[in-house]
């Protein structure tokens, strides 16, 4: 998944999550800023640039892996995956790439961060042997809590936060297939939304609509949801045997973000004006997106 955040920043993800994260831009003529993953200089690291593909800026200097970045709400860091003490961690970074602080520290790993717009707080997947993959949310300052309401469901991955903060989106397993799940916090009970397989969800800034990749047939697709209504209904929006990794919303909702082939690229929302962002692969794995 793709995110914004002040200026448009995006990443890739590592094992089921997204490749790219961005911060929102204030004035329409400012570029937004990508906040993405490449091993351009031998090593999986994070790095940002413009959303028209200049000011390239590496952000994290670590002998390790690093992936899975996404924005804090206030832009003020970047939240992202690192192998640096073994297991997958989660780190806080200043945009800058200064002021590196380790955020969990468990036996385990911890991944796919996706920030709370509403308070702030912290949801990731963390795995174990006894417990599988399971998302576990954590405040600023304290300690973090499984989120025992979403356990109707097996293992869990790619969480994606509402911009109203009130419903999460995540993908999980349940007969052998992995597909979308709503939870509503307050609400109706943990909805099932596809049932076609999904991954890498995204919402859109105005909250109606939800991008996810999926896979069938050997043939991978970016299909876009409505959410706001019901029935929902779903539209696809490319389609390729190539695979299509981590959309994401401009924070103005016009455009798409995803990762195809190494390249970023971007679209509009009914899947027309495909451009590239990118023109050389950046061998990346993962990505996550706009906010």
């Amino acid at each position: 998944m793709i995110r914004w955040a002040g200026l448009v920043l995006g990443g890739l993800l590592l094992l089921t999550t997204g490749i790219v994260s961005a911060a929102r831009g204030t004035p329409s003529t400012t570029p937004a800023f990508i906040v993405f993953v490449s091993d351009r200089d031998g090593n999986r690291e994070i790095y940002r640039m413009w959303s028209d593909g200049s000011h390239l800026q590496r952000l994290t200097h670590q002998p390790s892996y690093d992936f899975d970045p996404t924005y804090a709400p206030d832009g003020h860091s970047v939240v992202f995956v690192s192998l640096l003490g073994g297991d997958m961690e989660l780190y806080g970074l200043h945009p800058n790439g200064k002021r590196l602080t380790a955020l969990t520290q468990r036996a385990g790993n911890d991944y796919a961060p996706a920030f709370n717009p509403r308070g702030g707080s912290l949801i990731y997947v963390a795995e174990d042997e006894t417990q599988g993959h399971q998302l576990y949310e954590q405040g600023p300052g304290n300690t973090p809590r499984r989120l025992l309401a979403l356990e109707a469901v097996g293992d869990k991955r790619s969480p994606a936060w509402s911009p109203d903060g009130g419903q999460l989106v995540f993908t999980a397993e349940a007969e052998g297939r992995y597909n979308l799940y709503l939870a509503q916090f307050g609400g109706p009970a943990l909805q099932q939304i596809t049932y076609e397989g999904g991954f890498s969800p995204s919402w859109s800034p105005d909250g109606r609509w939800i991008v996810f990749a999926t896979t069938q047939g050997g043939v991978q697709s970016l299909v876009k949801l409505r959410v706001e209504a019901a029935p929902m209904r779903s539209s696809s929006l490319v389609a390729t045997r190539n695979a299509l990794n981590s959309p994401s919303w401009s924070p103005d909702g016009r455009w798409i973000i995803f990762e195809t082939d190494g390249n970023l690229y971007q679209m509009r929302p009914n899947g027309h004006d495909i451009e590239p962002i990118t023109s050389n692969p950046y061998h990346v794995a993962n990505q996550a997106g706009p906010r």
